[in-house]
C-alpha cells in the first residue's frame, strides 16, 4: 500500500506491511521494490522485531520529523537468536539545525536486540545514524558496507547500559 512517490506519507503502509510480515512467522521479510523510488515517513516510528529483514536495494525512506526516530529493532527473546535488519535500503533524515533525530535505534529499555545487521545501506542527514539504546542488551550486530554521512551529532552511538559486545563495523 506503499506509494512510494515523494509526496505520500508511507509510514503506516511501511508499518503495516512490517507487522504483517512478522505476524506469520520468524525470519520476515519486508521487501522494497528495486527501484529508485522514494517513500516518505513523516513521524518515524516503524517498529520492527530483531527477526524481520527489511530489503530495498534502490529504495529511498526519507524521514522529514526532526525529532524522531525512523526505525526501531528490538524484541524477540534471548533464546530465539534470530538475525534481522535492513539491507540494501537508503535512510535519510531532514538534517534541520536542531534536528536529534535518529535513523536505527537497536535495543529499547527492556528487550534484548542482538545479532540485527545493517548491510549495504546508506544513512544520510540524522541527528543520530545508528543508536544501540536502552538497558536492555545489543550485542553480535553487524554493520557491514554502512556509509552514513552527515549526521549532526554522531554516527554510530552507543548508550546502552547492559551487554554491548561482538558489535563489528566493516
Amino acid at each position: 500500500g506503499a506509494v512510494g512517490d515523494g509526496v505520500t506519507d508511507d509510514t503506516s503502509a511501511i508499518q503495516a506491511a512490517i507487522d504483517a510480515a512478522q505476524s506469520g512467522a520468524l525470519n520476515a521479510v519486508v521487501l522494497f521494490p528495486a527501484s529508485a523510488t522514494k517513500y516518505i515517513s513523516t513521524t518515524g516510528g516503524l517498529v520492527m522485531e530483531r527477526s524481520t529483514r527489511i530489503v530495498g536495494y534502490g529504495a529511498t525512506l526519507m524521514l522529514t520529523h526532526a525529532s524522531a526516530t525512523l526505525f526501531r529493532i528490538s524484541g524477540g527473546s534471548a533464546a530465539e537468536h534470530i538475525p534481522g535488519g535492513i539491507i540494501g535500503l537508503s535512510i535519510e533524515g531532514n538534517n534541520g539545525a536542531s534536528d536529534t533525530s535518529i535513523g536505527v535505534q537497536i535495543g529499547n529499555a527492556t528487550e534484548v536486540a542482538d545479532m540485527v545487521s545493517l548491510e549495504r545501506m546508506q544513512i544520510a542527514r540524522f541527528g543520530n545514524g545508528v543508536v544501540f539504546a536502552g538497558d536492555g542488551s545489543a550485542y553480535g550486530a553487524l554493520l557491514n558496507m554502512v556509509y552514513i554521512t552527515g549526521c549532526i551529532f554522531t554516527g554510530v552511538k552507543l548508550t546502552t547500559q547492559r551487554n554491548a559486545w561482538g558489535i563489528t563495523l566493516n
